[in-house]
C-alpha cells in the first residue's frame, strides 16, 4: 500500500526521520500544528529525546525533504464520512513493516487540533488485530483506554476508528509509577481460579508447553481473571492534562488475562530496551520489585511469575514473525528459561 495515498492530494509530506525508513509521515501544515503532530514521534534514550526535538523542529519548518501525496490520495474519507468524521489526515504512522504491520492516521480539524485516529491493516494478522482491539476497547471499563466510534472494511484494508487522546507518554524509568499500577489494579475482575484452569494459562499452553519449573510454584493458590492488555509499556500509556492514564494499542488484549503479566512485562521492556540490561540483573531487579509490591508471594512465585511474562514474550516475539536469533527474542528466552533456585 502506497502510504502517501492516505493524505489529500497534491499534499506535501515530510518523512521522519527520513524517506529511506520512514516511521512517521507529516501533512501540510502551520509550523506549530506540524510541531503538535509530531509529539507522537518515539523517543525514551535522552540521544533519541534529543534528536526528536532536532526533527521536529527541522519539520514544522520545512527544512526537510518532501514528497507529493498521489493524485488518487485520500483513500480513507468515504469510511470516515460514514462514521460522521470530515476531518482530513493530518499526519500517518508508519507501523514495523513485517507480518503485523499496521498504520495509524492521525485526523484534525481546520484548527490543527487532532481529533480522532484511524488504525488501517491490510495483511491477515493486521486485520485480525485490529479487529481484537476493537472488540477490547468495547468490554473496557470506561476511562481505562480510547473510545472505539467504529470498524470496517476500507478496500482490501480493515480500519479501527478512534477518538483521540491527547497526553505525554509516561517517561520510562525503572521503577513502576504508583499511578500505573492503581491503574493495572483496575483491570482486575470479580473471578478467580486454579492456575492449571485459569483462561489465560491455557490459551498460553496451547502456544508454548510451559517448563514445570514455572508452572509448580502458581498451583497452590486461585489467581484473579483480569483484563490483559499484552504489550504494557511507558510509550503505550498517555498521561493526560488532568493527571489521569489511557492506555493505548489494545492488539494483544485479552478479556481473561492472568494477574501482573501486564506489570512484569512493563518493568522488563524497561530494563531490556531503555536500560539495556542482561537478563540475570533484569531478573534480579524485577523481582526485587514485585516482592515489594505484593509483600504475599512466596520466593518462588515471584521467580515464576517473571519466567511467564519472559514465555508470554517469546510467543508474542514469533507471533510477530521475528527470527529465533533476534535480541529482544534471546533476552526474553533467558528470563524465561532461569532455572536458579533464587533471583539471579
Amino acid at each position: 500500500m502506497d502510504v502517501l495515498s492516505f493524505f489529500p492530494a497534491g499534499a506535501l509530506i515530510t518523512a521522519l526521520p527520513g524517506w529511506k525508513s520512514p516511521r512517521m509521515l507529516i501533512g501540510p501544515g502551520k509550523p506549530s500544528w506540524r510541531w503538535r503532530w509530531t509529539r507522537a514521534y518515539p523517543a525514551s534514550r535522552l540521544a533519541g529525546r534529543m534528536r526528536k526535538v532536532l526533527l521536529r523542529g527541522l519539520c514544522g519548518l520545512h527544512l526537510l525533504p518532501e514528497r507529493k501525496a498521489d493524485a488518487e490520495g485520500d483513500f480513507a474519507q468515504e469510511f470516515l464520512e460514514e462514521h460522521g468524521v470530515n476531518n482530513r489526515v493530518c499526519a500517518v504512522w508508519v507501523g514495523v513493516p513485517g507480518a503485523s504491520q499496521k498504520w495509524t492516521l492521525f485526523l484534525a480539524d481546520e484548527n490543527g487540533q487532532v481529533t480522532h485516529y484511524l488504525k488501517v491493516g491490510q495483511v491477515p494478522l493486521a486485520q485480525y488485530r485490529l479487529e481484537k482491539e476493537f472488540k477490547m476497547l468495547k468490554a473496557l471499563p470506561e476511562g481505562i483506554g480510547p473510545r472505539a466510534l467504529g470498524f470496517g472494511q476500507i478496500g482490501n484494508a480493515k480500519a479501527l476508528l478512534l477518538e483521540a487522546v491527547h497526553g505525554q507518554p509516561l517517561q520510562a524509568s525503572a521503577g513502576c509509577p504508583d499511578s500505573v499500577t492503581g491503574l493495572a489494579s483496575r483491570l482486575v475482575r470479580q473471578e478467580s481460579c486454579p492456575f492449571v484452569d485459569h483462561p489465560w494459562v491455557r490459551w498460553l499452553q496451547e502456544k508454548i508447553r510451559l517448563p514445570s519449573e514455572t508452572a509448580a510454584p502458581l498451583t497452590s493458590r486461585s489467581w484473579p481473571v483480569n483484563f490483559f492488555h499484552g504489550d504494557f509499556a511507558p510509550w503505550n500509556i498517555l498521561r493526560l492534562p488532568g493527571g489521569s492514564l489511557r492506555v493505548l494499542d489494545w492488539e494483544y488484549g485479552m478479556e481473561e488475562g492472568f494477574p501482573f503479566i501486564d506489570l512484569i512485562y512493563y518493568q522488563l521492556q524497561v530494563r531490556a530496551l531503555v536500560y539495556r540490561r542482561g537478563p540475570a540483573e533484569a531478573f534480579r531487579e524485577v523481582h526485587m520489585w514485585l516482592k515489594s509490591c505484593v509483600p504475599d508471594l512466596k520466593e518462588d512465585e515471584a521467580r515464576a511469575l517473571i519466567r511467564l511474562a519472559g514465555w508470554y514474550g517469546v510467543w508474542q516475539r514469533r507471533e510477530d514473525g521475528y527470527d529465533e536469533r533476534d535480541f529482544l527474542m534471546n533476552w526474553r528466552k533467558q528470563i524465561a528459561g532461569w532455572k536458579g533456585d533464587t533471583a539471579p
